[in-house]
């Protein structure tokens, strides 16, 4: 048996990049992973820990005259992969598994009989083709690769088969590969005749391609003997076309390392070469000097991934309101990736200083057109409700000129910044209107070197992102981060907003940073306001999450993935992509029980998801009949200076407020002039406030006319003064009761009702936990424990409920991988430990 190949590496001059391997030293890795209990629970950073070699004592913290002295700190980056040896595999068939549906395979009867896609006939993923004659006859299914083949090469087709029932045990079966098109008839290679049993069996056959203009590759299982029996039932699954002499290992898009051509079982499928999985990507957090019993030194070193280190980074995020989950969570990582590299790495930080536009924007250079800040007021006209920007109140706004119709600008960003390091800039780019849809923006970081990189944005109505990130070169005098119209706009007076800006060292290479991955159907939906103003970056993504009714975790890489409840919901997701069995005849992945617990009472009698209740505008104070004063600026008149724009911070929530909090996510705010209650006296046009749950954002301009504040009130009405901070929905009448928090959705009655249902169907179910292992014996195994993570649907079936002799334990289920761990020590085989819950 081949032993996979792990590779240890640190990052010990905090500059994105591993170059210290520790592989020679490394002994064992006691455990990596993640896990929780349920999926109504949070996931804990990813873990791991490791043995290292240490008689020399070069691992040791406080060796001086060590090779690594001054750098084994709490915070110290390394990294774990691993790589499976094993050749480049390629199935030519595009739906091999019939895990979705029956497109491209056709079956023929020659009396009678009935196909379907069925669990029991399963050898990989969840369903496999079950295929039963009714009457006495033969029959064939047949699949193609729908694409020319090369002549004169050697291709192998395979399929495997097992009999479902015993009048099928004993058929003789065969594999046929046909070449078809063209001029010619069809030419074909038959393999030998096979007998079925209760056991899966591969069945193979290679042919050499005769002719030039063949369009196709057929694959044909035939049951064509005499001695039919009605009645007869067959499995078969994970067919395979390759262009090789002899069949390889399975493969097709949903197995570890391997990847869809295009759309998911409807393409090619294909693994690379040794393919390599990154198991771990994180801090150290602490050192275990050991001795053996025969004296060898021994390191043992604990660390913690991404999500540690965020935990305990603040950021000032707040408020993003009614954009889509994923562009928050997207946005909030780049302002995660710029605390990291000053507060925990100690690199430069974010390059902009005021990347929100918050406080008037960073000073633009203009060559055409015109840049101005502009403001959701400005933008919504009378309504507070609707507004421009991503992030904040304020927008940079790019007007295009009456020469060309082109706008362009720059920042140069080059003062903020330390020459040869690699750095990401990024924004939001949208259109200020429809009438600038389907129109191009261009964003590029130019350096005396030449572009870092640009990135082509076609305009809509919705934020998206630009990103570039490269090296900044030794020698540089500039680094300029440019907006640009590449193309004539129409009009003279077209205009896009840009918002969100980041530069920062890039993280990347860590695997930090990047585009996060969004799993399930809740992301698109519009969030009313996040509830987190300068508070934890953890904090913040995992009540996004909460948002949307999900959870965030890392993967291996340190990357974020997103996913929803509707991943652990088998109404949405009810196909397997592993399938673990503990009896040879029903194939799978053979396991080891570990440990098994079946809850005895209901966990949900009644599901309560709560939020934090209606988006409401407080009206006019001339007529406004409130009852409480939120906020008050107090220490007598201040005057604005002109065009000055000032942001107050109101925290609403005291111990004497906890019952009365506004509810209100965006209301007016007021100045009181010498002359009385009046909206716009005074000269003041904008005073507004941005009401998060807790906290208010109250923010007042001056048009330009230095203005004089005598007073200024944020107000409740008496009703919202009164009424409690959040709104319920529940599901089901019984006890005991279990509380769900969806925050910012406002009165988004649907998406907490959806939550709701799921949580009470399931959790009424007594769902089953599970914790199984698995030993990496093959190539094939350690693709399993090195290539699979939470989430993943896993059918299991094991004992009883499959037929074996009373006294077996039965299980025959879907359930859900909520926690992997791994083991392995040099020259020994790898396992894979896998805490799931039944589906």
């Amino acid at each position: 048996m081949g032993l996979p190949l792990l590779t240890l590496e640190a990052d010990l001059d905090n500059d994105g990049l591993f170059s210290t391997n520790w592989t020679p030293w490394l002994i064992k890795v006691i455990d990596v992973g993640l896990s929780r209990q349920t999926a109504l629970d949070d996931f804990s950073p990813r873990r791991m820990k490791i043995v290292l070699d240490n008689d020399t004592s070069r691992f040791s913290p406080k060796n001086t005259l060590g090779p690594y002295s001054g750098k084994l700190l709490q915070g110290t980056r390394i990294r774990l992969k691993a790589k499976v040896t094993m050749p480049l595999a390629k199935n030519l068939l595009p739906n091999p598994s019939l895990e979705t549906n029956e497109t491209g395979w056709v079956v023929i009867f020659v009396g009678g009989g009935i196909k379907s896609r069925t669990s029991i006939a399963a050898k990989y993923g969840g369903l496999g083709y079950q295929i039963s004659q009714t009457v006495t006859g033969g029959w064939s299914a047949e699949a193609g690769t729908g694409t020319a083949p090369t002549q004169a090469l050697d291709y192998t087709a395979s399929i495997w088969a097992r009999a479902l029932n015993p009048i099928a045990v004993g058929d003789n079966v065969r594999i046929e590969l046909h070449e078809t098109g063209g001029a010619s008839g069809d030419a074909s290679t038959d393999g030998a005749f096979t007998s079925l049993s209760r056991i899966w069996q591969r069945l193979e056959v290679t042919h050499n391609i005769a002719e030039s203009d063949r369009t196709d590759l057929v694959l044909k299982f035939r049951r064509e003997d005499s001695d039919f029996q009605a009645g007869e039932t067959v499995g078969l699954d994970g067919a395979q076309i390759e262009q090789v002499p002899s069949a390889g290992l399975y493969v097709d898009g949903d197995q570890p390392g391997a990847v869809w051509g295009g759309v998911a079982h409807a393409s090619t499928s294909s693994r690379v070469v040794d393919p390599e999985f990154t198991k771990f990507v994180g801090d150290l957090q602490d050192f275990e000097p050991q001795r053996t019993p025969d004296r060898h030194g021994r390191a043992v070193f604990t660390a913690t991934g991404f999500m540690d280190t965020a935990l305990r980074t603040n950021i000032s995020a707040g408020p993003f309101m009614r954009e889509t989950a994923e562009i928050i969570a997207i946005r909030v990582m780049d302002i995660i990736e710029a605390q990291v590299a000053k507060r925990l790495l100690g690199l430069e930080g974010e390059l902009f200083t005021d990347p929100a536009d918050r406080n008037g924007g960073d000073t633009w250079t203009t060559i055409s057109g015109t840049i101005t800040q502009e403001t959701d007021q400005g933008e919504a006209g009378a309504n507070p409700i609707v507004f421009g920007s991503l992030e904040g109140d304020n927008a940079t706004e790019f007007t295009t000129d009456g020469v060309g119709n082109q706008a362009e600008g720059y920042i140069d960003l080059f003062p903020e910044l330390t020459v040869n390091k690699k750095y990401r800039f990024s924004c939001w780019i949208k259109a200020n209107s429809a009438g600038e849809v389907g129109e191009t923006v261009r964003m590029f970081v130019n350096t005396p070197a030449g572009n870092l990189g640009n990135v082509d944005i076609v305009l809509s109505q919705v934020w998206q992102r630009a990103s570039v990130q490269g090296l900044v070169e030794t020698g540089a005098t500039f680094a300029r981060f440019n907006i640009f119209t590449p193309i004539l706009f129409p009009n003279s007076t077209d205009k896009f907003l840009v918002d969100g800006f980041h530069a920062s060292p890039s993280l990347d290479s860590a695997g930090v940073v990047g585009a996060p991955t969004f799993l399930g159907t809740k992301w698109g939906d519009t969030i009313e306001y996040i509830d987190r103003y300068r508070q934890s970056a953890g904090g913040m993504l995992r009540e996004l999450a909460a948002s949307v009714g999900g959870w965030v975790h890392e993967a291996g890489d340190g990357g974020l993935v997103f996913e929803d409840y509707s991943q652990r919901d088998p109404a949405v997701v009810s196909v397997a992509k592993l399938r673990l069995s503990g009896d040879h005849e029903l194939g799978g992945i053979p396991f080891k029980i570990k440990k098994y617990i079946q809850p005895t009472t209901s966990q949900a009698g009644t599901v309560r998801v709560a939020s934090y209740g209606e988006l409401v505008s407080i009206p006019s104070m001339v007529t406004a009949n409130f009852a409480k004063v939120v906020f008050n600026l107090e220490g007598g008149p201040f005057a604005l200076t002109a065009n000055e724009q000032r942001t107050f911070f109101a925290k609403h929530v005291t111990g004497s407020e906890q019952a009365g909090a506004l509810i209100v996510r965006r209301a007016f705010a007021f100045s009181l002039p010498t002359g009385g209650w009046a909206v716009g006296d005074d000269g003041i046009q904008t005073p507004y406030a941005i009401v998060y749950g807790r906290g208010s954002d109250l923010i007042i301009k001056d048009p330009g006319s230095a203005a004089s504040v005598h007073r200024f009130l944020l107000v409740g009405e008496s009703l919202q003064a009164r009424s409690t901070e959040r709104s319920f929905v529940d599901e089901g009448a019984g006890d005991p009761l279990m509380e769900l928090d969806m925050p910012a959705q406002g009165l988004k009655t649907q998406q907490m009702t959806d939550l709701a249902t799921w949580a009470h169907t399931r959790y009424n179910a007594h769902p089953a936990l599970l914790t199984v292992e698995i030993a990496g014996l093959t190539p094939e195994l350690q693709l399993e424990i090195f290539g699979r993570d939470v989430g993943v649907p896993v059918w299991v079936q094991h004992g009883a409920a499959t037929g074996d002799p009373q006294g077996g334990f039965g299980i025959n289920a879907l359930f859900y991988c909520e926690g992997t761990k791994f083991t392995y020590e040099k020259g020994q085989t790898p396992k894979l430990t896998m805490m799931l819950e039944e589906g």
